[in-house]
């Protein structure tokens, strides 16, 4: 995979000046991204919700990503109308479905470019991958966490899409919902 869906929450805590391991971590996948030549997919919800929380290193990384014509904006949604209708209703059954209808954005992006996606939430991983078990489309999605493990050697080597990365093979463990990271509103 060539291509990543990089979620607002990474753009928020990639700063230099960051503690934590959230700042740290994002920035080293923003570095690997620049050198490994991936094409960063920034549809125009997620564009406005990173114009929102992006930090000042964020910016200049992106006007760097845009220079260089790395930045895909503009792309077909593969979620037809049955599709989306579907997906919706998902979200809208779900228990807690605003944890997903916040994510919805990167899961159609990644759905309609064949791309892998960066975030920190994993209550919204946890509840697409339930989804993915009834909804075809998104079963292959490859969804990594930065806080989870050392990405640095998966993005080196390309991105693979490795099978435990997919959606439909994600397993939710209780201490994902008690831990979990919020995605920035």
């Amino acid at each position: 995979m060539e291509r990543l869906v990089i979620d607002t929450s990474l753009m928020y805590c990639a700063n230099p000046e960051a503690t934590g391991e959230g700042g740290l971590v994002a920035l080293v996948l923003m570095e690997i991204a620049i050198g490994r030549q991936f094409r960063i997919v920034l549809p125009s919800g997620l564009e406005e919700e990173w114009e929102r929380h992006m930090s000042s290193w964020s910016t200049s990384w992106l006007a760097e990503l845009e220079s260089q014509r790395r930045v895909v904006r503009r792309f077909s949604v593969a979620l037809d109308g049955a599709a989306e209708n579907r997906l919706n209703q998902l979200v809208s059954y779900d228990f807690d479905g605003k944890a997903m209808q916040h994510e919805f954005k990167i899961i159609q992006a990644a759905a309609s470019t064949d791309s892998a996606i960066l975030c920190l939430d994993e209550r919204a991983r946890c509840f697409f991958s339930r989804a993915a078990r009834r909804e075809a489309l998104i079963r292959d999605i490859v969804w990594r966490n930065p806080l989870e493990t050392n990405l640095c050697p998966w993005l080196k080597g390309g991105a693979p899409a490795r099978n435990e990365d997919r959606l439909r093979a994600h397993f939710c463990r209780r201490s994902h919902h008690a831990n979990c990271v919020e995605g920035v509103n």
